[in-house]
């Protein structure tokens, strides 16, 4: 991987499970920018949550930053934090 490389705009999707509700972020990167849609696939129901984060002028150190996301899953009671 070559050193020193700046991303002018970069978008991050992270799909959950069917059901997934309360989702909550957690990173280093500076975001100008963070969604919770609805992404259909076939066979879903109601759709899968997604997080889309945005973040401009991104250097080459933030590349192994963590994401940490935390949901819960409706219905369920159960609930699941993960690490990007």
């Amino acid at each position: 991987m070559s050193e020193g490389v700046s991303y002018a705009k970069v978008q991050i999707r992270v799909i959950l499970p069917e059901g997934a509700t309360s989702v909550k972020y957690e990173t280093v990167v500076p975001l100008v920018g963070a969604e919770v849609e609805s992404y259909r696939t076939y066979m879903d129901t109601v759709g899968r949550t997604t997080l889309r984060l945005s973040a401009v002028n991104v250097v080459d150190e933030a590349r192994d930053k963590e994401i940490i996301v935390c949901f819960a899953l409706s219905g369920s009671g159960y609930g699941a934090c993960f690490l990007t």
